[in-house]
């Protein structure tokens, strides 16, 4: 099979070939059809100490499971968190880190929504957002960011401004549902707020708290059934080849990504 590893910190990744790995006990072993590329693994790659195996979120089909096994079989369509080598045409997923994938789903659909879409999910939980309010979304053209726009929308908020790295993301934060879209350095960011999600932090994390009215600020079968139900919608930067994820992390690096930047083996 083949699979994309790198040498060193900030070596260029590279298209090798290695053994199709055998599932262990509580295992499976999926074919991957699409691959969820992230920050924190691209951050990785230019960071770590150390070489690490390139995993994330994949979805694809069950070709084998190992032994314990009892969720899933040959032939089931799934998802969830690869933490091994998942850039590849075939990675292991723990069978508790597993999800199926609904019928009316893509596997493009599952990576965009199986880390992403739970992150929005249990932000907006923890917000406890009430009918009427207004809502804050950092990085809202991210990965996270697009599915909770759509999210605060769906659970009854009034108003939703979208906050972005640049005002190239803007139309497409607004064809997401939100009302106003700012940038990360404007002088302040219009009316206050009731509740914000953020997904940046560090020094983004003070204007977004700025931003709240005073005393603002007061997850896989619900994420699914949302979906089917029309939102949230997952949207799709880029699709790229296996050979092409250095291009891939490119788009995520220069913050050029538009929702999920996903790989396809």
């Amino acid at each position: 099979m083949r699979r994309v590893r790198y040498d060193s910190p900030g070596d260029p990744l590279l298209l090798e070939e290695a053994p199709v790995p055998e599932p262990a006990p509580g295992e499976l072993l999926v074919r991957c059809e699409a691959v969820g590329v992230t920050l924190p693994v691209v951050r990785k790659v230019t960071e770590a100490a150390e070489p690490v195996p390139l995993g994330g979120e994949v979805a694809g089909e069950v070709v084998a499971a190992g032994a314990g096994v009892t969720r899933f079989r040959t032939g089931d369509r799934v998802t969830g968190l690869c933490f091994g080598h998942g850039y590849a045409d075939f990675a292991l997923l723990h069978e508790a880190m597993a999800s199926p994938i609904p019928d009316d789903a893509s596997a493009v659909d599952a990576v965009a929504l199986v880390r992403g879409g739970l992150v929005a999910l249990g932000a907006l939980d923890a917000a406890r957002p009430e009918p009427g309010e207004a809502a804050l979304v950092t990085a809202a053209a991210s990965g996270v960011g697009h599915p909770a726009v759509q999210l605060a929308r769906r659970r009854g908020a009034a108003r939703v401004v979208g906050a972005v790295s640049t005002p190239a993301k803007a139309d497409f934060v607004r064809s997401l549902g939100a009302d106003a879209v700012v940038g990360y350095g404007d002088d302040g960011w219009g009316e206050p707020v009731d509740y914000a999600l953020d997904a940046v932090g560090g020094e983004l994390l003070t204007p977004a708290l700025a931003a709240l009215a005073p005393g603002g600020g007061s997850w896989r079968r619900e994420l699914w059934r949302l979906f089917t139900g029309g939102e949230p919608r997952p949207a799709v930067h880029g699709k790229f080849a296996l050979e092409d994820a250095a291009k891939a992390h490119e788009a995520i690096e220069s913050r050029s990504d538009l929702g999920k930047v996903v790989l396809l083996p």
